[in-house]
């Protein structure tokens, strides 16, 4: 299972949670990334319950949250509308799932 969430801005690159849950699927996540140049990073994260992947995983299913990464100061604000996201890093994220998918 993989959870999206905040993926208007990713200029700075992903976290992924779970990440060192199962380290194996994070690294041929990054190998994926770092030979198509998808993000500019890929960050590895632990465990946290702070959205919707948690459930699944405390289920038994694999599941990476995954994140990105950048300057967008209008999260949870009255201001954080469409027009503001720069959707650096949308396009590449789409293609790293994807060829994550392809490949498990």
């Amino acid at each position: 299972m993989i959870n999206l969430d905040l993926e208007g801005n990713g200029i700075d690159g992903a976290t992924v949670v779970n990440a060192s849950v199962f380290p194996e699927a994070f690294a041929h996540l990054k190998a994926i990334n770092t030979a198509h140049g998808y993000l500019p990073e890929l960050k590895m994260r632990g465990e946290a319950s702070n959205s919707d992947h948690y459930w699944f995983s405390r289920r038994g299913v694999p599941a990476f949250f995954l994140y990105l990464l950048g300057k967008y100061p209008w999260y949870h604000d009255i201001d954080d509308v469409p027009k503001r996201l720069g959707w650096q890093g949308y396009e590449g994220t789409f293609r790293l799932i994807r060829d994550f998918m392809e490949k498990e």
